[in-house]
């Protein structure tokens, strides 16, 4: 079936039907930018690229990138509190994944595994990756199977404190038609990034430039963020169409065009 991309009017009914006001117990939960989700009641809000391994994989990125002194068992220590424990701590595969050891489920953990120079890792970085979330499976460590193929219909920014479902709905030629979004929650994760900056220096997990702090460590993280979402979407959803949806505090939005990957 051909690829249906999404109009920003068609975004916007998605929107409309499928945002929620995200509860800030749960606002560190993350779960992956992959558009297979199923929408459901509570539903973890901070989507970004692999999700909590994603995120680990960032964080050894940044140092890497940026010269920074990384301890890596006090950086996942440090990932670990932020969320609240190992038992929040989220990652997924699907069901094509035959090699439950490893991480090609995930398409943004695949692309690490394949191509890790590209994301500012190394072999042994993306190891540690692995065993510590085979580990923390291990330890009632929570991994999603998602089901089915990529539908590819759009991408979504989010900022403010809603959340979208990424499952809707619409109407062609007088027929139903499934769509998914990826999502990225831009305000989420930047509100977590500032606490695992804070954590990591906290507990001696990345120790900087002289002269450097907090301030330093979160804009770095919002660097290579960039450069891993981006990374991916040129590899799992080129050509899609990307949107901005900007949430006010009342849940009044606005979707914005930002061309496509």
């Amino acid at each position: 079936m051909q690829t249906v991309y999404l109009s920003r009017e068609h975004v916007a009914d998605l929107v409309q039907v499928n945002k929620y006001k995200i509860d800030p117990s749960l606002q560190f939960i993350s779960r992956c930018i992959d558009d297979r989700y199923h929408n459901i009641d509570h539903p973890a809000s901070l989507a970004l690229p692999g999700a909590d391994p994603g995120e680990l994989a960032l964080i050894l990125a940044t140092g890497n990138l940026y010269g920074f002194e990384v301890d890596k068992v006090k950086v996942f220590k440090a990932l670990e509190a932020v969320v609240g424990g190992t038992n929040n701590l989220q990652m997924h595969t699907d069901s094509h994944d035959e090699n439950k050891d490893s991480f090609k489920g995930c398409g943004h953990m695949n692309q690490l595994e394949i191509s890790p120079e590209t994301y500012g890792l190394t072999q042994e970085d993306v190891e540690f990756v692995l065993s510590s979330f085979k580990l923390a499976k291990s330890h009632h460590a929570k991994e999603v199977v998602l089901e089915g193929q990529h539908k590819k219909n759009a991408v979504v920014i989010v900022k403010g404190n809603y959340g979208i479902m990424p499952r809707h709905y619409l109407e062609v030629n007088g027929q139903k038609l499934l769509v998914e979004v990826f999502e990225f929650h831009q305000t989420l994760v930047d509100k977590r990034h500032r606490a695992l900056a804070q954590e990591l220096i906290k507990n001696d997990g990345m120790k900087l430039i002289e002269g450097q702090g907090e301030e330093s460590l979160f804009e770095a993280f919002g660097d290579i963020g960039e450069n891993h979402l981006m990374e991916t979407l040129r590899s799992l959803a080129k050509g899609m169409p990307i949107y901005e949806v900007k949430f006010d505090e009342e849940g009044e939005f606005k979707v914005t065009d930002l061309g496509t990957v």
